[in-house]
């Protein structure tokens, strides 16, 4: 039995070698919008043929530098796959092809030749690829690649470029079950729960590092958890409840209250200066007067 299977992983591209996979995808997005203006321009009874754009696309990366930095198996795949898309069309499995808008369009570059990438294993976590026109560019080697690699398929995604490996193997056919079925019910807390009553949990998979790191994260989780969920700091008992001290109604001169909140302001205490004016005084509050006095004059005195 043949399996084919495409796994992807994240480049991890140098500044330069970035900017010559972002011109390839843009190569390519403009390529496809020149492929199907030409072909929706042309009537239903001479559409396109394929031999016709090849020869077009060949003559338009001799002449345009910017489509020359898409590589040549790569602009040929770009119109393979617009034929595709057509085809598809017609057959019923999906819609018709559009143009790809340069925000919302998710740039991709097609690489069919797997003899060319020369895959090397850096360690058990980095490993290397040969990208046509853009050189050697490390990649994150979460996994082994399984088989043998027939091509790769370039994508741009939110946090950089990936690569995705068209792999294929040959695997023998599963003997038949002779045992008793079992149903098997994946979760979170319990990875998994058989129907017979067996759980497995983490441990069977799980590295010393990863275990330290879920600790530590739980550990995390729970001081910043409150003790009953829904409940505040004041409830929960982390922080003491506030008091409200009573409202201070003081007395009138006859001993009835007043109705005001505020404590009685404190009664004025004579000191050496009680007897010099201020400029609240009055014979100081009117401007108008003070201007119509001589320079020199001194104020009336309050009386008494």
């Amino acid at each position: 039995m043949e399996i084919q299977r495409g796994i992807k992983y994240r480049l991890c591209p140098t500044p330069e070698q970035a900017e010559t996979l972002d011109g390839q995808g843009h190569a390519a997005r403009a390529l496809w919008n020149a492929l199907h203006d030409w072909w929706t321009m042309a009537s239903q009874n001479r559409r396109v043929s394929l031999k016709d754009a090849d020869a077009a696309i060949k003559q338009a990366r001799k002449e345009i530098d910017f489509l020359a930095a898409l590589p040549a198996q790569a602009a040929q795949q770009v119109l393979k796959q617009y034929h595709r898309a057509w085809v598809n069309c017609w057959e019923g499995r999906a819609e018709a092809p559009r143009f790809k808008s340069r925000v919302r369009a998710k740039m991709s570059v097609d690489i069919p030749q797997g003899r060319d990438l020369n895959i090397t294993c850096l360690s058990r976590r980095w490993s290397t690829v040969k990208i046509p026109k853009v050189g050697t560019v490390r990649f994150r080697a979460h996994r082994a690649v399984p088989g043998t690699v027939t091509g790769a398929r370039l994508v741009r995604e939110a946090n950089g470029w990936h690569i995705v490996l068209r792999t294929h193997w040959e695997q023998s056919d599963p003997a038949p079950h002779t045992g008793p079925t079992v149903g098997i019910d994946r979760g979170i807390a319990v990875p998994l729960a058989l129907s017979d009553g067996t759980n497995h949990t983490h441990t069977l998979w799980e590295r010393p590092k990863e275990a330290e790191r879920l600790l530590r994260l739980e550990r995390k989780a729970a001081r910043q958890r409150p003790t009953t969920p829904g409940a505040s700091r004041s409830a929960t008992g982390s922080r003491p409840p506030t008091t409200r001290s009573p409202p201070c109604v003081p007395a009138s001169c006859d001993g009835a209250p007043t109705g005001s909140t505020r404590p009685p302001a404190p009664s004025p205490t004579p000191t050496a200066l009680s007897g010099w004016r201020t400029s609240t005084s009055p014979g100081w509050s009117d401007p108008r007067k003070a201007l119509s006095r001589p320079r020199g004059a001194v104020p009336p005195r309050r009386p008494g």
